[in-house]
């Protein structure tokens, strides 16, 4: 047998009744249980057809979309959740029968989310989230294209190294692995096709800062803070330093000891160690003079012998103590005393000021952590001198460098 068909609901259109009165009558006319339907009709005459929507006339024929002439039924291709709807309108047409206008589109991006402070080659902890909006200021929910990230304003020379397009989801762009290859201030200019484009307000990257460790034990001898430049190998840690760092980079010395003794003497020991590496790198013979008596009067005068003047003399370019003092018009006796060392002293400095070692200009300054941040590798390890290598001025706080993200050199 043939499916029962589904009522036919007439709606006339309403007239001098209220819009509840209207709804009421049509509600009369709702299917029940007998009538499961997978359609439904509505009797609406000179009603504007809309795509979706068929045309059933007297005879059963189905007609295309358009303006019927007379009284015909229309067949609802679809009804959605179960919900069932009433147009209100003259001559049958609701506000859902109007022409309506086109959506409108995308004319210009805005950054929701700007971007965030970050540091070198690491991607933002803060991406960028833009979107594509309407002159209105609404999204356009059907804008899918690709928004591209340029450096408006940053340092000389930098660049984009990741993360330079997202593509937008339903209006929405949202970056991802955005990172910079210099520190320094930057403005970011987002865009994408004729859109108008958007450029962020100025954020920060800064450098990642590098760490050179020099162990006291191949810088220095036990308990004392002339540079060993006897054994060679000093000069051979210094010039590490100095062909790892960039133009951009500034040095910054820290001196650290072992527990043995006590808090005072360590604090002194390790940042006189410091001031002996900047005597050593920073290429000035009046600096590194002043740096040398200075480790004199503290600790020379009591501690300083024949071991400490062979260390001086191996950059000041004599072959011994005895050839050293002849000289200079000393005594010859090969025992470095107060006089010796009185003219040993800007001899070498003008010594080291020409070692193919020296970076003048580039530390910024010299502390002392002494026995406060043991490496936990020993005593050995503990006695040492770091050079940290900074594109911007570090933190105040020597714990804060430790905190941040850093490289071992």
């Amino acid at each position: 047998k043939p499916p029962v068909p589904p009522p036919v609901i007439p709606i006339e259109p309403p007239t001098s009744k209220s819009f509840f009165e209207f709804l009421s009558e049509g509600l009369k006319h709702l299917p029940t249980k007998n009538h499961p339907l997978e359609s439904q009709r509505v009797t609406d005459p000179g009603r504007q057809l809309k795509p979706s929507e068929e045309q059933l006339d007297a005879a059963g024929t189905i007609r295309k979309p358009g303006v019927a002439p007379g009284a015909y039924t229309i067949v609802l291709k679809e009804i959605v959740g179960g919900s069932w709807g009433v147009c209100e309108g003259d001559g049958g047409g609701g506000d859902d029968d109007k022409p309506k206008p086109e959506d409108k589109k995308a004319t210009k991006l805005v950054i929701k989310t700007q971007p965030g402070d970050g540091t070198v080659d690491t991607p933002l902890e803060r991406q960028p989230v833009l979107e594509a909006h309407t002159d209105e200021g609404k999204v356009d929910t059907s804008f899918s294209g690709s928004v591209a990230c340029a450096i408006e304003s940053g340092p000389d020379g930098a660049s984009i190294t990741g993360g330079q397009s997202a593509q937008a989801q339903q209006g929405v762009a949202t970056f991802e692995g955005l990172k910079f290859d210099k520190p320094g201030d930057y403005k970011v200019k987002f865009s994408s096709g004729e859109l108008a484009p958007a450029t962020s307000e100025p954020f920060k990257i800064q450098g990642k800062p590098r760490v050179l460790e020099m162990s006291a034990e191949v810088v220095f001898d036990f308990d004392r803070s002339v540079v060993k430049f006897a054994s060679g190998a000093p000069g051979d840690a210094f010039r590490k330093l100095k062909a790892a760092l960039s133009p951009d980079e500034s040095v910054y010395l820290v001196g650290h000891t072992d527990v043995k003794g006590s808090d005072a003497y360590n604090e002194a020991l390790g940042l006189r160690r410091a001031k002996a590496v900047q005597a050593a790198l920073c290429g000035d013979p009046a600096l590194a003079e002043r740096l040398l008596q200075e480790l004199y009067d503290e600790e020379g005068r009591r501690k300083w012998g024949n071991r400490e003047a062979e260390h001086l003399i191996a950059v000041e370019g004599s072959s011994s103590i005895e050839e050293f003092q002849r000289k200079h018009g000393l005594a010859a006796d090969g025992i470095a005393g107060p006089q010796t060392f009185s003219r040993l002293i800007p001899a070498a400095a003008q010594g080291m000021a020409s070692r193919d070692w020296v970076i003048p200009g580039r530390i910024r300054d010299v502390r002392s952590e002494g026995e406060r941040y043991p490496t936990g590798r020993g005593d050995a390890a503990d006695r040492r001198v770091e050079a940290w290598l900074w594109f911007e001025t570090p933190p105040a706080s020597y714990a804060d460098w430790q905190k941040r993200e850093h490289e071992k050199i």
